[in-house]
């Protein structure tokens, strides 16, 4: 297995077994943003931006353990990806660094793309001199220093196999994002987002720069000016609703997107729907799934996540969930949106400060349903 893969693997359990939880409150989050200097290029840009997620998602411990561990890998992983040169295959006009981002490609672009495997990459000797220049800069930054290198090999390996003039990135949320544009740039190619997922006043996303980023509604370009990422053009590109509309007749219906949840939160959960007297089913999230939720709901109450989301969405009556884009969604797609207050009730009470797109969009909250039954 690639190593990278598998610390990503034991990212995600770390992720699941803390559940969701924002580490710092709002206030002290835009104190801490507004401390750093306004950043002289895009590697100072990746490296706040580290500094920002380092402060608001990893403990000391997990801290000195990355770092620990990226200065045992630097090296030998650099041999690597000198071994792994690729050669010229195609010329296309895009690569997507990720096969899903093919769904979500703006209106605005017509071409060929090609995908490129997140976690393979090649170094040429022009690339080791960019490095180098990273290295001299945050030498002790190993985590740092490690993440960005694999992904300027992946970004290398791919403008070297399709010489494209794009490439596609769901990335906001990577510190190496500003790193990747600087990159791209000096090999004139542009740097486009497509965002990823729901976002909130959130340092981890502070900082970032793209050639173009591709928002799914105006109010998240607000939300980014807010967070000090204005040195990048933003343009609206909406999700493509289906035109077939979606059901209306299962008002007596709703359906629980499941995210990053604790077993007593869990069990809060299936006590509230089985509150709201309505016929009920809960989705699990692809990624951070525990494994205590068929114990929990039944195996009959889990739909089957081979289901499409747009498919998924269109036979519930009522869409619930506390922070997913699958809210907004529902909302695009006129069904009644129910926000969860009741089984995270301190995380709910950030999200008011967090600047949460649907807070300001029709909702109701689960308490108000679970009172009206």
């Amino acid at each position: 297995m690639n190593i990278n893969l598998y610390f990503k693997k034991i990212y995600n359990k770390i992720l699941i077994n803390r559940g969701r939880f924002l580490k710092h409150k709002a206030n002290k989050v835009e104190k801490y943003i507004s401390k750093f200097p306004e950043p002289i290029d895009d590697i100072q840009r990746s490296y706040f931006q580290y500094k920002c997620q380092k402060w608001d998602t990893m403990s000391i411990y997990e801290s000195i353990i990355a770092n620990a561990i990226s200065f045992f890998l630097i090296i030998p992983k650099i041999f690597q990806y000198k071994k792994n040169i690729s050669e010229y295959e195609k010329k296309v006009d895009a690569v997507l660094t990720m096969d899903w981002i093919k769904n979500y490609l703006p209106d605005d672009f017509f071409g060929t793309c090609a995908i490129q495997d997140f976690y393979e990459g090649s170094l040429t000797n022009d690339d080791l001199k960019f490095i180098r220049n990273l290295l001299k800069r945050y030498p002790l930054s190993f985590y740092f220093s490690y993440k960005s290198i694999c992904r300027i090999a992946s970004y290398s390996d791919a403008i070297r196999k399709y010489k494209p003039s794009v490439i596609f990135s769901s990335c906001e949320y990577s510190f190496t994002s500003s790193i990747l544009t600087k990159y791209c740039e000096m090999n004139n190619v542009k740097h486009y987002n497509v965002m990823h997922g729901e976002k909130l006043y959130n340092p981890r996303e502070a900082f970032f720069r793209f050639s173009r980023f591709y928002v799914y509604d105006v109010y998240y370009i607000q939300l980014f000016h807010f967070l000090r990422n204005s040195n990048t053009e933003y343009l609206v590109n909406k999700m493509n609703v289906p035109l077939d509309g979606c059901a209306i007749s299962n008002v007596g219906y709703c359906k629980y997107y499941l995210q990053l949840h604790t077993k007593r939160q869990l069990e809060i959960i299936k006590d509230s729907l089985a509150k709201t007297g309505l016929f009920y089913s809960v989705r699990l999230h692809p990624l951070y799934s525990s494994g205590k939720e068929k114990d929990i709901f039944g195996e009959k109450k889990i739909e089957d996540c081979k289901v499409d989301i747009w498919s998924s969405l269109k036979n519930a009556g009522m869409v619930i969930a506390i922070d997913s884009t699958v809210l907004y969604q529902a909302y695009l797609l006129g069904i009644p949106v129910v926000i969860d207050d009741v089984s995270d009730r301190k995380y709910f009470e950030e999200l008011k400060d967090r600047k949460y797109i649907m807070l300001s969009k029709p909702h109701i909250l689960l308490s108000e349903l679970i009172s009206k039954n």
